[in-house]
């Protein structure tokens, strides 16, 4: 019977390490026009990028878009804890609710998935300020072995 208990002990030792981490989250990349698009995918929230209101517009009303339809070019995915899950949750609620001001180059796409980056603690370029350098940033400082297409 000791036995027993201590496999079970262990079985579920193993599961909650398991369980830890077990949301997956996808930073996508549309390449398509001149500087492309960034935005991001969570399990049980959604896929959500950030937008001006007036197409082209560099400096307008912003907008927080479900992107689930947007091209998909690559990708960098991870996965992430009940806790970080709450915090990109909240994020988003936020920027659905009070979208910032659209200001190209300091409040975009890019810096929307920066803030989920530094919710998740995935660590990036920080002077990244285009959508395919900002992924390609990601794989590069955290060491994946490719961008998957």
């Amino acid at each position: 019977m000791k036995k027993l208990v201590i496999i079970i002990f262990l079985f579920n030792t193993m599961f909650i390490l398991f369980a830890e981490n077990n949301r997956e989250l996808i930073f996508y990349l549309d390449s398509k026009g001149i500087t492309g698009h960034v935005f991001v995918y969570v399990e049980d929230i959604g896929t959500y990028g950030f937008y001006p209101v007036k197409k082209y517009s560099p400096y307008c009303d912003g907008i927080l878009k479900d992107d689930h339809m947007t091209t998909k070019s690559k990708k960098y995915k991870i996965f992430i804890n009940e806790e970080q899950f709450e915090n990109v949750k909240e994020l988003v609620e936020d920027w659905l609710n009070n979208p910032p001001l659209y200001i190209f180059g300091h409040v975009d796409c890019v810096s929307f998935v920066m803030r989920v980056a530094d919710i998740v603690e995935v660590k990036y370029d920080k002077s990244a300020q285009r959508p395919k350098t900002f992924l390609k940033s990601l794989k590069l400082i955290n060491q994946t072995t490719k961008l998957e297409k």
